[in-house]
């Protein structure tokens, strides 16, 4: 075969070839330094780990057939975009009825723990060391005090039961951040805080290991005992594509023990043990 023959087989072979031919459509993640869920490098370009980061960098090497770009942008944003239809897409997603007007959404690709009630060992015990407590009995408690971040959300549930029982409670509000509430609890300055449990785990071990062990995470009764995390995409039809190629890229992946593992990065103790019960019994229960 003439030298222009083979060149042309070869030009012919890269144009039309399934695998090395047409670009690969773009499609841009949201990312956030937000450790321990995700961890981004000085550049904010690459994932360099974290809960959230590993799985969606696995999620991404099963996509093969799309071309990836992280972007860090504020969550605000991120919706602002879904809503224009760009092609964008959130592995941290929180499914709300606002949101479903305007994106599409994966099966679960997660599960969390909401905000726990955290209070000193003693403090635990003096009110008999219970699976679970009423945040509602303990706010109107008067043995007892809480303070709270001012102007924070605390998520939908819980903010509910704010908006309705806070005045006239043992709570206070104040311009504090995590740190600083951890320490107030430890100084006996206050009886409970609420947070979700890896924050204060990261917390204390980061900045304040002297106060490890000192305090217990309490599940809320009122609200419930864990929340699906998702993907999500625009309304479109590119969305909808798109997430019928996630929801088959996770119904491979979910059930494998690296992904799974993953939840290792952001709970601890009996924490994730009970994060990984619910992933068993409650994630991999849903594929449609």
């Amino acid at each position: 075969m003439k030298i222009s023959k083979i060149i042309t087989v070869i030009i012919f072979g890269v144009l039309f070839s399934p695998l090395t031919g047409v670009a690969r459509e773009q499609v841009a993640w949201l990312t956030a330094h937000w450790p321990p869920l995700m961890e981004l490098d000085e550049s904010r370009r690459h994932i360099t780990g974290g809960q959230r980061g590993v799985q969606l960098k696995m999620l991404q090497a099963s996509l093969t057939q799309y071309n990836h770009i992280n972007e860090e942008m504020p969550w605000s944003r991120f919706w602002y975009i879904v809503k224009k239809g760009d092609k964008v897409c959130n592995c941290m997603a929180i499914k709300t009825r606002e949101r479903e007007a305007i994106a599409q959404f994966s099966i679960p690709i997660s599960v969390a723990l909401p905000s726990y009630i955290i209070m000193r060992k003693e403090t635990f015990g003096q009110l008999g060391s219970p699976d679970a407590l009423s945040l509602i009995d303990l706010m109107q408690d008067k043995r007892f005090s809480g303070i709270l971040i001012k102007k924070r959300s605390y998520s939908n549930g819980i903010d509910e039961i704010l908006q309705k029982q806070e005045t006239g409670s043992n709570i206070t509000r104040s311009f504090i951040d995590v740190e600083t509430s951890i320490k107030m609890l430890a100084r006996n300055r206050m009886d409970y805080i609420l947070e979700y449990p890896f924050v204060i785990t990261r917390t204390v071990d980061r900045s304040l290991p002297d106060l490890k062990d000192m305090f217990v995470h309490v599940p809320i009764r009122e609200i419930a005992p864990f929340y699906f995390i998702y993907v999500a995409c625009p309304k479109n039809e590119w969305g909808r594509e798109m997430i019928r190629n996630i929801n088959d890229a996770l119904k491979k992946l979910r059930p494998t023990e690296p992904f799974r593992a993953a939840l290792g990065l952001t709970y601890t103790g009996k924490n994730l043990e009970t994060i990984l019960k619910f992933y068993d019994t409650r994630v991999l229960g849903v594929n449609e």
